[in-house]
């Protein structure tokens, strides 16, 4: 049985690229979502996972006197949440052979696409050329031996737009002009 958010990418699939996903059985062994098919071929493996608000829910109750709800001030490390959702991923993906896709669906989140390419470059770039990280060193390490592992990445938004396809390998790069042509030209490295 799908959950919303796998009907949400295989109805995406669909449409947008002709691609079939087929769900697979679900046991106690950690295993993807999804084989995805071309033309009744399977071309690869995928896997699904929602980037979700951790926003509180603020109620008219909710307030201080001063005017605050408490525990609302912090800061949400978006990028540092993209490096767990692949870390899960990768841990699903290992035991399949065919190249792995892994889809990030944002789901009324404070995360955007370019929290994806932080993970996957571990820094964001400015306009005049400032570099910077919000990702703790810790994840940094783990994201290094990761981000090698998932051969294309796709960020989609539940609401809709242009889908950002960034290959992590160079098989990543191959399945992208196979099959999501005309997909933003993101580039990991």
């Amino acid at each position: 049985m799908l959950d919303r958010y796998e009907s949400h990418v295989k109805e995406f699939f669909a449409s947008t690229y002709e691609l079939d996903l087929r769900k697979i059985r679900e046991d106690e062994l950690p295993r993807p979502d999804f084989e995805v098919f071309h033309r009744e071929q399977q071309i690869a493996f995928l896997e699904v996972k929602a980037i979700e608000s951790t926003a509180m829910e603020v109620t008219a109750d909710s307030f201080t006197e001063e005017g605050i709800v408490p525990g609302s001030l912090r800061i949400d490390n978006a990028a540092a949440r993209v490096a767990k959702k692949v870390h899960e991923a990768v841990r699903q993906l290992k035991s399949v052979s065919l190249p792995k896709i892994l889809v990030l669906l944002n789901v009324r989140s404070e995360a955007d696409d370019f929290d994806l390419v932080e993970f996957l470059q571990g820094y964001l770039v400015f306009a005049d050329g400032t570099k910077l990280t919000s990702l703790p060193p810790s994840v940094t390490r783990r994201s290094a031996t990761d981000k090698t592992k998932i051969d294309l990445y796709l960020w989609v938004d539940i609401e809709g737009g242009e889908p950002l396809v960034i290959p992590g390998t160079l098989v990543g790069k191959e399945l992208k002009s196979a099959y999501f042509v005309g997909s933003d030209e993101g580039n990991a490295g």
